[in-house]
């Protein structure tokens, strides 16, 4: 009740970035008081966040699903 996806509770970052793809991907505001859902609501309060999320919605950029994204490679370093 607390993350939008297993993969948010690793860090807080990650935690952010999944709430917003949540955000940006979902058609509605969730209705719940659970804490995933209060972490959806607050991203509404902020009229720019609004506006970018429908930009990219309009622009098909959320076409993926939250929790679907694979994790970024790691390079290893050249010399």
């Amino acid at each position: 009740t607390h993350f939008v996806t297993e993969y948010a509770s690793t860090n807080p970052i990650e935690d952010l970035a999944e709430v917003f793809a949540v955000f940006v991907t979902s058609d509605t505001a969730p209705q719940g008081a659970t804490v995933k859902d209060k972490k959806i609501q607050f991203m509404y309060e902020f009229p720019e966040l609004v506006t970018l999320r429908n930009y990219m919605k309009e622009k098909g950029e959320a076409r993926m699903k939250p929790g679907t994204w694979k994790r970024a490679h790691r390079f290893a370093a050249t010399n």
